[in-house]
């Protein structure tokens, strides 16, 4: 038959060509023969892989193919064959039942381990963006008689709601990634301990969207002629900025979906800083639940959450409001921030001691010693653990966002690499401290440029002596010449950035201070304020890591 409707394969046993076994030698023999299976060949393709993508052509397109396998489809089988099966038909769902447990007596497996369904399709652009279904099962069973319940459970739960019964659990998800990324790189069983984790995450907690108002965001102006356009997640135009006009009214922050699958938290834009891009807006009745929130959105937690239930594009997410909206935020958390949607039950309810609330009180102050006692604390001596991790959780986020706004000069003023930049630095000083560079003692000028011609290039050099190098596009040239390093930094520093200056713009934007050892000193004040509340923000942001599993 050339033209059927469904194929069924049932791998027993995976065979496979590099094994020690006569199934394996009389299997490569046959092999061999055959040069039809020459390129689909590899040293961990199976039978079973050959199989299917015999019965695969035979199959009409719309029809299926259901595979029962001992092992799960790899990128051990052999990316030929994987690429065979792929190029011809769309992956529908995967069954997971190797963890579903039993003591039953029996020779045979009572079930296949795992089942995959194909589907022949033609439409090369319905097969590329489809996205298969893993479902996965785990539990136990205890009799004979709950055999063929548990796999009708399992194949109605492809087109159904997933049915949780007393022994077993069934977990349903779309895959994250497009059938046409597999080819590439064949996606990885996901742990069972995450799917575990997510179950429970999902059981003790709420919709986003419950609890805060979730919009997207709005559209901003017309973009700028000349000005770099952002762009979204799905690589169209953005516009170049946009705000919001009652921002004084609102409370909350907005968040997007970056490179690298990572959600990235900001404030409410106003008019005179537009924000750019697009996102959702994460609204709140309370200023104080802001910050906890930021935290946690930004988390593994939530990471791991959209990586399993969210479409990926390379390596972006695909936001849309109904996912965020269902984004899951735990209740121990909301209990933390006084949300009235956090009550728990009497059971659950954690009570305060003296020496709960004296770390609690240290965690904006000494994060260090909190994480350090918290290590000590005996977890059977308090009634609800996570509650106290949420209640630390909000009060080091807010702690983190109090430091990052009111040192957020400070912190600029320093670079990664730990120096001052000194542009920011002269800015501050009292402007009769400040002289054009053109007068300063420590500086040389060689050469001369025309005043009002733009500068084409400024680049350091080291021979004959260290000097900032000015050249115009018609060949004039100046040198800059600072007699100490110091004033070099400043110089350079102040300059580098700038597009196509002209001198006479140099000579009256370039300022350096009058005496040297004033600005010196503030440097050495700001670096040392610097290092200590890096110090204290590294500190608060391990603390928040910590205290995630909540």
């Amino acid at each position: 038959m050339e033209a059927c409707d469904f194929a069924w394969i049932i791998e027993e046993r995976v065979i496979r060509s590099n094994s020690r076994s006569f199934e394996a030698a009389r299997f490569k023999q046959i092999v061999d023969q055959l040069p039809y299976f020459k390129k689909l060949r590899n040293a961990g393709t199976s039978l079973g892989d050959l199989q299917a993508c015999v019965s695969l052509t035979k199959v009409r397109p719309g029809g299926l193919m259901l595979w029962a396998r001992e092992e799960p489809l790899s990128a051990t089988d052999g990316m030929e064959a994987l690429g065979f099966l792929m190029d011809r038909a769309k992956i529908l769902c995967e069954w997971d039942l190797s963890k579903v447990e039993h003591s039953l007596p029996s020779r045979v497996p009572l079930f296949p381990k795992y089942l995959y369904l194909l589907q022949r399709e033609s439409d090369v652009e319905a097969r590329l963006t489809h996205r298969p279904t893993r479902i996965t099962l785990q539990g136990q069973i205890r009799s004979h008689i709950e055999v063929p319940l548990i796999l009708e459970d399992a194949m109605q739960s492809y087109s159904k709601s997933s049915v949780s019964r007393g022994n077993w659990k069934i977990h349903t998800y779309k895959s994250p990634t497009q059938q046409k990324d597999w080819a590439e790189r064949w996606p990885d069983q996901a742990s069972h301990v995450v799917i575990d984790a997510l179950d429970e995450l999902r059981n003790s907690s709420l919709p986003l969207a419950s609890v805060t108002t979730v919009r997207v965001t709005p559209h901003g102006h017309a973009t700028v002629p000349g000005a770099p356009a952002s762009t979204t997640a799905s690589g169209t135009a953005a516009s170049s900025g946009w705000s919001l006009p009652n921002n004084a009214l609102l409370k909350g922050f907005w968040i997007e979906a970056k490179a690298d699958r990572k959600i990235v938290a900001h404030s409410l834009p106003t008019p005179e800083r537009p924000a750019h891009g697009t996102g959702f807006l994460i609204l709140v009745s309370d200023a104080a639940w802001s910050a906890p929130l930021r935290c946690y959105l930004e988390s593994d937690c939530v990471k791991n959450w959209l990586d399993h239930h969210t479409e990926r594009r390379g390596d972006r997410w695909v936001l849309n409001e109904s996912v965020v909206k269902y984004i899951p935020v735990p209740k121990t958390l909301l209990k933390a921030l006084g949300h009235p949607a956090g009550e728990l039950e009497a059971r659950d309810s954690l009570s305060i001691t003296q020496e709960l609330q004296s770390i609690l009180n240290e965690v904006p102050y000494q994060p260090k010693q909190v994480m350090a006692r918290l290590n000590t604390i005996n977890p059977d001596t308090i009634s609800n653990p996570n509650q106290l991790r949420a209640m630390i959780f909000a009060r080091a986020a807010s702690a983190l966002e109090e430091l990052r706004k009111g040192q957020g000069a400070l912190l600029s003023m320093v670079g990664i690499d730990g120096q001052i930049h000194w542009k920011k630095l002269i800015e501050i000083l009292p402007r009769t401290e400040c002289i054009p560079f053109t007068q300063h003692p420590s500086v040389r000028i060689l050469g001369s440029l025309p005043l009002h011609v733009s500068i084409n290039r400024i680049e350091k050099i080291k021979t004959p002596q260290p000097a900032i190098l000015l050249v115009t596009e018609s060949g004039f040239n100046l040198r800059i010449v600072p007699e100490h390093s110091v004033v070099f930094d400043m110089l350079y520093d102040q300059i580098r950035d700038l597009v196509h200056p002209t001198w006479s713009e140099l000579s009256q934007l370039v300022r350096l201070p009058r005496r040297l050892e004033l600005a010196e000193t503030a440097a050495s004040d700001i670096l040392r304020s610097h290092g200590e509340q890096s110090s204290r923000l590294q500190e608060l942001t391990n603390l928040v890591s910590a205290c995630q599993n909540f």
